[in-house]
C-alpha cells in the first residue's frame, strides 16, 4: 500500500509565467504536432489540478505522469518533444555515398537527317524580283546521318554524335561519350524511349561491365516518347539549323551539326517542359 500511495502522491511541479505563456499558445495551435499540443494540455492541467487521475480522465493515468515527471526533470518545454527513439543512427554506405552526384541526360535519336546539295549556287536577293534568297528547286542527295543527342537538365549541356546510323553500337558509343564526360563517381540516369538498342545484347553486356549504379535507364510510356525534353531541342534544332541547309557531302552535314552543338553549348540554357491543358486534345 505504501508503493501504491507512493505513485499516486502528487508531484510538484513549478511554471513560470513564460512557460505557460508558451504553452497555452501551442495547447491552443492549429499547427503544432499533436503530440506537443497533447502535451502542453498535460502540464496546463496538471498545474490547475495536480492529480495523475484528474487530468488523465481522458488519458491514461501513467501518461499524464510520464510528461509531469520529465517536465519536472528537463524543464516543461523539454516535456513536450518525443524523446530520440533507441536504435542505430542511419547511416548511408559507402557504396550509396559513392553515387551521390548524379547527372540527368534526356536522351534520343534524330535519324534520317538528308544531306541535300543544290545543283546551282543560290541567286541573292532582289528588289522587286525576289525578297529572299533565291533556290534552284533541283537537288542532289547525298544520303543521311542521325544525330544522337541527350541534353544534361542540370546544365543544359548537349552531349552529340552524329553518325551514319543508330544501331546498339552508336549507342554504345554515345554512353562511352557521357562516361568521358562525367567523374567516374558520378551516376548517369539516362531518360529515352523504347528503342531496341537500348535493350540489346549488346548494350546489355557493355552496361554489366560498368561500375554499379554508374548508368540508369528511365523509359517513357509506349507512344510517349514526345515526353522526353529532347523532343523539343530537336524541334527547335530543326527549325534553325537543319531548315533549308544544303551540304556539299555528307561529311559537311555531320560537321555542320556539330559546329551548332558546339554553339549551343557556349552558354548553355537548362531547358523546362510544359504543356498547356487548355490547348490539349482530349484522349
Amino acid at each position: 500500500m505504501e508503493v501504491m500511495a507512493a505513485w499516486r502522491r502528487a508531484i510538484e511541479l513549478s511554471l513560470g509565467d513564460e512557460d505557460t505563456a508558451k504553452l497555452n499558445s501551442i495547447a491552443q495551435s492549429r499547427t503544432e504536432p499533436a503530440s506537443r499540443v497533447e502535451r502542453a494540455r498535460i502540464l496546463l492541467a496538471y498545474r490547475e489540478d495536480p492529480s495523475f487521475f484528474a487530468v488523465g480522465r481522458a488519458l491514461h493515468h501513467q501518461t499524464v505522469q510520464r510528461c509531469v515527471e520529465r517536465a519536472v526533470v528537463e524543464g516543461p518545454m523539454a516535456a513536450l518533444d518525443d524523446r530520440p527513439r533507441p536504435g542505430r543512427e542511419p547511416t548511408i554506405t559507402l557504396e550509396a555515398k559513392a553515387w551521390l552526384v548524379v547527372a540527368i541526360i534526356s536522351y534520343d535519336e534524330k535519324p534520317g537527317i538528308q544531306a541535300i546539295a543544290t545543283t546551282a549556287p543560290d541567286l541573292p536577293p532582289e528588289p522587286g524580283v525576289h525578297a529572299t534568297f533565291a533556290r534552284e528547286f533541283e537537288y542532289e542527295r547525298h544520303g543521311t546521318v542521325s544525330l544522337l543527342a541527350g541534353i544534361d537538365l542540370l546544365s543544359g549541356k548537349v552531349h552529340a554524335l552524329v553518325r551514319d546510323r543508330h544501331r546498339s553500337r552508336e549507342f554504345i558509343e554515345f554512353l562511352k561519350l557521357l562516361d568521358a564526360a562525367y567523374p567516374a563517381h558520378t551516376a548517369i540516369k539516362l531518360i529515352l524511349d523504347n528503342h531496341s538498342a537500348y535493350i540489346s545484347k549488346e548494350t546489355t553486356a557493355w552496361i554489366a561491365q560498368q561500375p554499379a549504379h554508374r548508368f540508369e535507364f528511365t523509359f517513357t510510356p509506349t507512344h510517349g516518347s514526345w515526353l522526353n525534353l529532347i523532343e523539343g531541342f530537336f524541334s527547335k534544332l530543326a527549325r534553325s539549323v537543319l531548315r533549308h541547309i544544303r551540304v556539299a557531302s555528307k561529311q559537311e552535314l555531320k560537321d555542320r551539326i556539330m559546329a551548332a552543338m558546339d554553339f549551343f553549348n557556349r552558354e548553355p540554357v537548362v531547358h523546362t517542359w510544359t504543356y498547356k491543358l487548355d490547348k490539349g486534345g482530349l484522349i
